[in-house]
């Protein structure tokens, strides 16, 4: 019976030890939008491909052409916005701002908020809001220690 319980404990210890050296590649760094009552998660990764293992992606058929097709996304998942921005080659701000402009679409379909093009500074505002974020997470990625893989 001891020998039955110290097989169990070893296989056990084993796989909370794989579990804890399987690393994420991407980091999510989590943001509210102020007025709007928007959660607004930014994932950040070396390539898209290391971000497709999250959650929001599971159901998603889509998936398998992200990796190979997408410079950077938006998502929705339940009420909150993804913002999935790979870092590699690909990688400019004028995806980003792309992806800023659907994230912002949709705050206001979600709000029910109108375009006004005489009084567009409520979305200026947003944008820059939404674009000051992205720079902020794109700075808190450089500074963490994930390792940068290659095919």
């Amino acid at each position: 019976m001891e020998r039955i319980l110290s097989s169990i404990i070893s296989v056990s210890l084993k796989v909370k030890l794989y579990n804890t050296m399987k690393q994420k590649l991407y980091k999510t760094y989590t943001y509210k939008i102020p007025t709007f009552y928007v959660t607004m998660k930014i994932m950040v990764a070396p390539k898209m491909s290391d971000m497709l293992s999250d959650k929001i992606f599971e159901l998603d058929d889509n998936k398998d052409n992200y990796a190979k097709t997408a410079a950077a996304l938006c998502l929705t998942y339940k009420d909150d916005i993804y913002l999935c921005l790979p870092n590699e080659g690909k990688f400019a701000t004028e995806f980003m701002f792309h992806e800023i402009i659907h994230a912002k679409n949709f705050i206001y379909s979600k709000r029910g908020v109108k375009l006004d093009v005489d009084n567009d500074e409520n979305e200026a505002y947003l944008v820059q809001y939404i674009y000051s974020k992205c720079e902020d997470a794109k700075k808190k990625f450089a500074k963490c220690q994930i390792p940068i893989t290659s095919e």
